[in-house]
């Protein structure tokens, strides 16, 4: 599992190189430009999810390693936010052929979490 907080980079993300250009793409489709999606990002906290096949397949194993680690406050909002994507999202789509994206809204101000999904 990734997990950024940040405007993710491509360096940053662990995905192979078509997959990482599809999402970038994505993440700035509601924008102008790159810096207005960076802007947002750093204003809403908004955050990215990425997860394996595996970690798909054993979710619940997942959330009970983040649980036993949960004594930082940082893992009890990746859990939260892991599990509000998994079964609130706004939308969910094909991001690109084996990976889908989808988004839950965290927070009246815009806050969100992407969870992307190998398939």
């Amino acid at each position: 599992m990734q997990h950024i907080t940040t405007w993710p980079g491509q360096q940053q993300i662990k995905l192979p190189v078509p997959v990482k250009e599809a999402l970038i793409k994505h993440l700035n489709e509601p924008f102008d430009n790159e810096q207005q999606a960076i802007g947002f990002w750093q204003t809403t906290q908004t955050q990215l999810i990425i997860l394996n096949q595996n970690e798909i397949q054993n979710i619940s194993k997942l959330l009970k390693q983040i649980d036993e680690s949960c004594h930082q406050s940082k893992n009890k909002n990746l859990k939260h936010a892991l599990i509000q994507a998994l079964e609130y999202p706004e939308y969910k789509e094909v991001l690109i052929e084996g990976y889908t994206i989808q988004l839950a809204i965290l927070s009246d101000a815009g806050e969100g979490v992407y969870l992307i999904n190998a398939e």
